[in-house]
């Protein structure tokens, strides 16, 4: 029997509400539903955001919400024969052959699908969720975490299926409801102290970096650390090291440079640079550099700290403005381990030449104080990333170079030479490792 058609409900009621840290928030869909099981016909919006709001037109056409079903699932083994990737995260000690790792499915979408929610919802499996990593034609690829493996396990063809990236947007814009007040970064999305958007009692951040680092970061500690954070880092953001160091300085003051260092590394990105065949010019390797020198220099640190007491160079000079880490163009001033290339093409950093027209090519070229010495200079005039041209005049012995080249560029064009070089801390020519690099680029337009 319905209720009286005037009698209307409020999230209220389920304990949702507008006031911060009220207690457990029940998601939306459950509320609406046990609404509707009660006969209850209408409903106050409760707290802003909670029921929606209106969606960009954008957004309303990037959505998808997809029912259809499984044709068949693809093992491991078939799925290495088919050429396809395995995923990221499976089951340990379970064979391959044994793990679903693809799912062909009828009637997929022509939409972009990456990073949908699948969700089966009949069978044995009913009811278990995965990530759409990706699609080739009419096969999935299953996603990230290993959890989501072991509801597959009974997955069979003729399953029904919801494939819904409503969670993959939602998840584009969640730091606009995630203002917290111990991240200035999120500051822009505040007017006058108060959050611009609707917020979220559920901090998301925090949960997924636990399972990263297997805690949540205290600044509290009592061992050596070095930190080393790429400056181009596109995964790992640059403000986030700047945020750890303030939170150990705020705990532990001005014992801290008694244990930690944070080191910033220009023109690095995530990962080092890959150069495949084919790639157009200029290549990766030409616009930024590996750190793997620098993390093989900051163990011989960390231990020689923590054993001997030899404290390592000083930590990089930075300030953070707007979200972004300014550090001081020169060596001598930024600190940290990495040298610095001040490189110019005919005295700028833009020079307009004719074909054949030699361009001269100066770099000063500095290292901290302490970092070591300079042992490998390279020229990339045409963005092959070969490096073809070596600098022959370093011995090793110095800690600041200036570095001279002059060159011709034979077709129009627009081009971004490059200059990499390579500092070691005992100044080894010929040491493959703790080689810490880092490079200068300019534009050349040859008309």
């Amino acid at each position: 029997m319905m209720l009286d058609e005037r009698v209307a409900a409020a999230p209220i009621s389920w304990g949702v509400c507008e006031a911060p840290d009220w207690g457990h928030e029940l998601p939306a869909e459950r509320v609406l539903s046990e609404m509707r099981s009660l006969g209850l016909r209408a409903t106050e919006l409760g707290p802003t955001g909670y029921l929606g709001a209106d969606p960009t037109p954008s957004l309303l056409a990037a959505r998808v919400q997809h029912k259809t079903t499984i044709a068949k699932p693809i093992m491991g083994d078939e799925a290495a024969e088919l050429g396809l990737p395995l995923p990221l995260a499976m089951p340990r000690g379970v064979p391959v052959a044994d793990i679903v790792a693809a799912l062909e499915v009828g009637d997929l979408p022509d939409d972009e699908l990456r990073g949908a929610r699948l969700t089966i919802t009949s069978g044995e499996a009913s009811g278990s969720n995965l990530w759409i990593a990706g699609r080739q034609g009419d096969i999935v690829l299953t996603g990230v975490g290993e959890k989501y493996f072991h509801g597959l396990a009974d997955v069979a063809a003729g399953d029904e299926i919801l494939i819904d990236n409503s969670p993959y947007l939602a998840f584009q814009t969640y730091y606009r409801h995630q203002v917290h007040p111990d991240y200035p970064v999120w500051d822009r999305f505040s007017l006058d102290g108060r959050p611009i958007y609707p917020q979220r009692p559920n901090v998301i951040g925090t949960n997924m970096s636990k399972p990263g680092t297997g805690t949540v970061q205290s600044g509290r500690f009592g061992a050596k650390m070095i930190v080393v954070e790429a400056l181009m880092d596109e995964a790992a953001y640059p403000w986030q090291a700047a945020w750890y160091e303030r939170l150990i300085r705020d705990v532990q003051g001005d014992d801290a440079d008694s244990r930690f260092r944070l080191w910033f590394i220009d023109h690095a990105m995530h990962m080092a640079p890959t150069v495949m065949p084919g790639d157009p010019r200029p290549v990766s390797s030409t616009r930024y550099v590996s750190y793997a020198g620098v993390l093989q220099q900051a163990l011989r640190d960390v231990a020689a700290w923590a054993e001997h007491g030899i404290a390592p160079p000083r930590s990089t000079t930075y300030e953070v403005v707007d979200g972004q880490v300014h550090v001081p163009p020169r060596a001598s001033d930024r600190k940290g381990v990495q040298a610095t290339v001040d490189l110019s093409a005919n005295g700028t950093a833009r020079a307009e030449v004719a074909a054949g027209e030699p361009v001269a090519f100066s770099a000063f070229v500095e290292v901290p104080r302490g970092a070591g010495t300079i042992v490998a200079a390279e020229w990339d005039f045409d963005g092959s990333g070969e490096y073809a041209v070596h600098d022959t005049s370093l011995d090793g012995s110095a800690s600041r170079y200036r570095i001279t080249a002059t060159y011709a560029f034979d077709e129009p064009g627009t081009y971004f030479p490059a200059l990499r070089v390579s500092t070691q801390r005992e100044g080894s020519m010929t040491s493959r490792y703790a080689r810490v690099q880092n490079l200068g680029r300019v534009r050349v337009i040859v008309s």
